[in-house]
């Protein structure tokens, strides 16, 4: 007798990365709203960090802006001709997709909270002209690195995470971002990753 198998999908959807991209969101409405119950505080941690990276030297402000701003960059680029070159490319295309995504995001739902309320313009721009509340480059960088499971790499993960910490640092000296910014900027860059692997499905191997 003939047995015939149903054909399996070649890509399938996994809840993990579903449950990890709510959690991510559940993290941002957490955190957006503990900010606005304890802004006074918040407000308080800005100016300490504000105080504490201002008294840092000049030429580490300077080394950390240029090494944090261009390995936000490179890194990713390199990575990306790292799986190119083993066959990977499909992977890379994924994390393209959650980059943009990533940026889209941020900017709509940074100029959304900042309409919805003047606390949390404060809290995100500090009051100043020119700061995104979301930084688009971290979210979408996040979001590329999550999207290329980079969390299985340690090496690649290490190099990374300490280039946004540069970068971090360099915007706070630069009070080109607050504290809140930076953490909501990584969580919804998180969640889109996630969100974009669970969308598209990972291979059926």
């Amino acid at each position: 007798m003939l047995v015939v198998e149903p054909l399996l999908p070649q890509r399938l959807r996994r809840p993990s990365d579903a449950l990890r991209c709510l959690a991510s969101l559940l993290m941002v409405i957490g955190v957006v709203l503990l900010a606005l119950v304890a802004k006074q505080t918040l407000n308080g941690i800005e100016q300490d960090v504000e105080v504490g990276t201002s008294r840092a030297p000049l030429p580490l402000v300077m080394i950390a802006g240029f090494v944090g701003g261009g390995a936000v960059l490179i890194i990713p680029a390199a990575l990306a001709v790292e799986r190119v070159f083993h066959r990977d490319g499909l992977r890379v295309a994924e994390g393209l997709i959650a980059a943009i995504a990533a940026v889209l995001v941020a900017f709509g739902l940074g100029e959304w909270l900042i309409m919805a309320s003047e606390d949390l313009r404060q809290l995100l721009t500090g009051g100043r002209a020119g700061v995104e509340p979301l930084n688009t480059l971290l979210t979408s960088v996040v979001a590329y690195m999550t999207a290329v499971r980079i969390s299985r790499r340690p090496t690649w993960r290490s190099l990374m995470w300490v280039a946004i910490a540069l970068d971090v640092f360099a915007l706070f000296t630069g009070a080109d971002a607050t504290a809140l910014g930076v953490i909501v900027s990584i969580l919804v860059g998180l969640g889109v990753g996630y969100g974009t692997l669970y969308a598209i499905g990972s291979p059926n191997t």
